[in-house]
């Protein structure tokens, strides 16, 4: 699926809240475009946003290496 999509579609295709899809256009984290004469609706480019979501979610899952115990450490 492409093109843009409301805060609710863009949570049911995403599984995130709309709250949290809000929350985070409005700290700039997510690809979206306000409209409206008060720019209250916010369409997400559904790709674009799958995307972002791939890589926040693979720079969270990576190890830090700082965590890891070795046997040096243990003596």
């Amino acid at each position: 699926m492409s093109g843009w999509v409301s805060t609710k579609e863009a949570s049911r295709l995403t599984g995130l809240s709309q709250l949290a899809l809000k929350t985070g256009a409005d700290a700039r984290l997510y690809p979206h475009i306000r409209i409206g004469r008060a720019q209250k609706k916010i369409l997400f480019d559904i790709d674009a946003l799958q995307e972002c979501i791939r890589k926040q979610l693979a720079e969270s899952t990576k190890p830090d290496p700082k965590s890891y115990i070795t046997a040096k450490d243990l003596n």
